[in-house]
């Protein structure tokens, strides 16, 4: 299935349930992982999906589900095409994400 800005800043509005009207979605970034990664996560998804039948309840395999994070970006990344490359400025936290993954310990309580 093919995302695109619009499509998932729907889903995201629809999803949105903290305050009357939902932040604007200013943009989506689809973070692309290395294929050891990505075949290491589909590992463990199906070990899920094997224990728990999720799609045989109507549900995506292996419990998959979207999860939103909004964060800091205090460079110019994805802004151009060709500037993909992650930041070293240490308050921007988009860039540290990209480059060492999303830290739990730093989200917010009850979001």
């Amino acid at each position: 299935m093919i995302c695109t800005t619009s499509i998932v800043s729907g889903q995201f509005a629809t999803a949105w349930k903290h305050t009357a009207t939902p932040p604007r979605v200013v943009q989506v970034y689809k973070i692309i992982l290395p294929q050891a990664l990505h075949d290491s996560y589909e590992a463990y998804k199906k070990g899920v999906e094997a224990r728990g039948n999720f799609s045989k309840k109507g549900m995506q395999a292996g419990n998959e589900r979207r999860r939103w994070h909004g964060t800091t970006r205090l460079c110019k990344i994805g802004d151009d095409p060709k500037n993909l490359t992650p930041c070293s400025t240490s308050g921007c936290s988009m860039c540290a994400i990209i480059k060492s993954s999303y830290d739990v310990s730093y989200a917010a309580q009850g979001m």
